[in-house]
C-alpha cells in the first residue's frame, strides 16, 4: 500500500497518536512550573546549568521559559503584585 501528501498524513496520525498520548513532560504541575521560572529568575543560571537542575534539554529549558514567563508576568500584573 502507498501513501501520497496528505493521505499518509491522515492514516499515519489515525494509526498512531491517541488524545493524551506522548509524554507528559519534566514540569507537570504548576507547582514545578512555577518552581522553574522563579529559579531561573533569582539564579539567571546558563541554559546548559537550567537544564541539568530540572532533568531536561537545552532547548526545552528555553523554550519552557519563553513560554512561562509572560504568564507569571501577567499573573503579577493582576494581583498588582509589580513595581
Amino acid at each position: 500500500m502507498r501513501f501520497t501528501g496528505s493521505s499518509f498524513h491522515l492514516e499515519f496520525l489515525g494509526f498512531c497518536c491517541k488524545p493524551g498520548g506522548g509524554s507528559k513532560g519534566k514540569l507537570p504541575t504548576m507547582a514545578e512550573k512555577l518552581q522553574f521560572v522563579l529559579y531561573y529568575y533569582k539564579t539567571y543560571p546558563p541554559f546548559d546549568g537550567l537544564a541539568m537542575q530540572f532533568g531536561m534539554a537545552r532547548s526545552k529549558a528555553n523554550e519552557n521559559l519563553h513560554k512561562l514567563s509572560p504568564i507569571l508576568y501577567d499573573t503579577l500584573v493582576h494581583l498588582e503584585l509589580m513595581p
